[in-house]
């Protein structure tokens, strides 16, 4: 795997997506974390910034994603890998929903 790889990471205010994004810059290779509200976790945006990366606030449901996609896009010309890591909690019981 090259270097210079560009990871588009979605979900990276935590978990997963945090963890898989600290784990591919320290390996040398370019990411685009990304989450719905980054206004949230402004010590995590900061972290990975620091550490070389970009974050772009990506909402996962909204019509206009595929515009999202395209500026990540233009941040380092290409995508070489994209991680849909996009979540959500279900408070109550799965039967409650059917």
């Amino acid at each position: 795997m090259a270097d210079d790889n560009v990871w588009l990471i979605t979900g990276c205010s935590s978990g997963f997506g945090l963890h898989l994004a600290r784990l591919v810059l320290s390996h040398g290779h370019r990411v685009i974390a990304s989450s719905g509200s980054p206004s949230r976790t402004p010590d995590v945006v900061q972290e990975i910034e620091g550490k070389g990366g970009h974050w772009i606030n990506l909402d996962a449901t909204s019509p206009d994603i595929k515009h999202t996609v395209t500026k990540a896009t233009e941040i380092y010309g290409r995508l070489d890998f994209v991680v849909n890591n996009v979540g959500f909690s279900i408070i109550d019981g799965f039967e409650d929903f059917a």
